[in-house]
């Protein structure tokens, strides 16, 4: 590029919990020419990618110095539970946050415990998890889809004040979502790849052995809404 960008003009963050496509909603902003989308930086793995701990050395010397015009990175709730300080560190670089939700927390409870059973957290193939329907305790349900809609709302508390834009992974996979998102971060539309490829195949049935059984136990609470068949 011919231009060098000390500090990029826009700066991101993808705040959200696990199992809600972030990973692919990282690579695809990442191939988009004017955008630089880093993982998990504040994780371990992401932390030895630079060879330092401290989250702020790691965005002004690793990740703020940059040739393109809107860099960010993924911030999944465990990280600013370890380092509680990382939003004063977005405010103090005037960070955007991308919060990235799964509309239905039973989706989002199986894609979790297929993913546990089949020791696959992310597939460049159309194979699916590969595994057969999984049996599931009520209380395990219900309270997955508990923690899930609780840590949503952390999500939210923390992130608004600062500008934001919502996206859902339903959005993100079925329609404009991802143009709009563009548009938040002031780029230019552009085609955005990404080898990810949804893992679950077939239907929330297909996936659960005793789904009849949890659907008529929950018929009459505020989950029944969640089990789309």
């Amino acid at each position: 590029m011919s231009r060098f960008f000390q500090e990029p003009q826009v700066r991101f963050a993808v705040v959200t919990q696990g199992r809600t496509g972030s990973t692919h909603l990282g690579v695809l902003l990442d191939s988009h020419p004017s955008i630089q989308c880093y993982g998990e930086v504040f994780q371990y793995h992401g932390q030895m990618q630079f060879g330092v701990t401290d989250p702020e050395i790691v965005l002004t010397k690793h990740i703020l110095p940059t040739e393109v015009e809107c860099v960010g990175l993924k911030a999944p709730l465990g990280s600013f539970m370890v380092y509680p300080h990382i939003f004063d560190l977005f405010r103090q670089h005037q960070f955007r946050i991308v919060r990235l939700y799964r509309e239905n927390p039973l989706d989002h409870f199986i894609s979790i415990r297929m993913a546990q059973v089949s020791g696959k957290w992310g597939s460049k193939t159309d194979d699916g998890y590969g595994v057969p329907p999984i049996t599931v305790g009520l209380d395990e349900v219900v309270g997955a889809m508990r923690i899930a809609r609780y840590n949503d709302r952390i999500i939210r508390e923390s992130t608004d004040a600062f500008p934001h834009f919502d996206l859902t992974y339903e959005e993100m996979i079925n329609s404009d979502g991802i143009d709009r998102l563009l548009k938040f971060l002031d780029v230019a539309p552009a085609p955005l790849e990404s080898p990810y490829r949804r893992q679950r195949l077939g239907s929330q049935s297909s996936c659960i052995a005793n789904y009849d059984e949890l659907r008529t136990a929950l018929a009459d609470t505020e989950w029944s809404t969640f089990f789309t068949g």
